[in-house]
């Protein structure tokens, strides 16, 4: 048996193996616990958002990965799609950093620059969507959206 470190990892090689083993390889993300169980996708979904103040135009926004993969870096959407019962179709994104399986994270989208001055977030029809391009192959697509005042 030899022991081998390679990029700050212990590997050990085992010598005299029988004619029938078979090779295997691994990638640096499983050797460092990054990897996931093989077919384990991502499933990212929005667990709740607040408003910080009832006369804002900003949401925090709580987003969770529930699958069993490390979801990519993809986009958050707001879409204001009424404003004093007027249709509209504001839309502001900021992206939507990695999450590990499990992980949350909170994220502030602040919808100022898209809203008349007298016209306060909490008080329009707006939809959040997670992953809003699609990017990420997910267990459960159906997760992705919340609407508030729909």
């Amino acid at each position: 048996m030899k022991r081998k470190r390679l990029a700050g990892m212990l590997l050990t090689i085992l010598a005299g193996l029988s004619a029938s083993a078979q090779p295997f390889s691994i990638s640096a993300g499983e050797a460092s616990g990054i990897g996931s169980a093989k077919g384990a996708v991502p499933d990212l979904r929005i667990s709740e958002f607040v408003f910080a103040t009832a006369k804002g135009k900003a949401v925090r926004v709580h987003l969770v990965n529930a699958g069993g993969a490390p979801s990519p870096l993809c986009i958050l959407r707001l879409t204001v799609r009424k404003i004093n019962g007027v249709p509209a179709g504001r839309v502001i994104e900021i992206k939507l950093p990695p999450l590990a399986p499990g992980k949350d994270k909170w994220l502030v989208i602040d919808a100022s620059s898209i809203l008349p001055k007298n016209v306060w977030l909490a008080s329009t029809t707006f939809k959040l969507n997670a992953d809003a391009t699609s990017i990420v192959t997910e267990s459960d697509e159906a997760n992705n959206e919340v609407w508030h005042n729909l």
